[in-house]
């Protein structure tokens, strides 16, 4: 899978573009949604390139803290309500600068980890690792579109000059 981000608008939002490799036929794609009136930032995902309520498969919401770093909590909801009224129906908490994601359903069982491999060149030129386990049953793109959402979240591109760019994925 090969996934293309970039930036548009004045607040400098980012689409991601989840593309098969071989075909490059759009499969997903999961966009930074404005958070002017709302608490943490949120990314809506929707199927193939489309940009509808129809095509909406997941929001994820950040609720991590302001000023917390150890600890990162972002919301799934697979519907696309993202209501302070009703639970999550799957959660990404830990410490992403720790490695440590796990990805719990609504009923806290884990699903999927996440693990971000450091290493002095990565840190250099800003490349990013990850190891990830799914269980069975659970759609890896799904897990795979998490991961690049807490990517971005915790890895802001500030170059002004630098709206696209590409990232590939096995």
């Amino acid at each position: 899978m090969q996934v293309e981000i970039a930036h548009y608008g004045y607040q400098r939002l980012r689409s991601l573009i989840f593309l098969e490799a071989t075909t490059r036929r759009a499969v997903l794609t999961v966009e930074e949604s404005p958070s002017v009136l709302r608490m943490g930032r949120r990314w809506e995902a929707f199927r193939a390139r489309g940009t509808g309520q129809a095509d909406l498969l997941f929001v994820a919401v950040n609720k991590t803290p302001f000023l917390t770093l150890s600890t990162t909590t972002v919301h799934v909801f697979l519907d696309g309500s993202s209501s302070e009224e009703r639970a999550p129906d799957f959660v990404v908490h830990g410490s992403y600068h720790r490695d440590a994601m796990t990805v719990s359903d609504s009923g806290a069982a884990a699903v999927a980890q996440i693990g971000k491999k450091s290493t002095l060149w990565g840190a250099l030129v800003g490349e990013h690792t990850y190891t990830v386990r799914v269980n069975p049953g659970i759609d890896q793109a799904f897990v795979l579109a998490l991961t690049l959402i807490l990517d971005q979240m915790h890895n802001v591109d500030h170059d002004p000059y630098y709206y696209h760019h590409s990232y590939r994925y096995r």
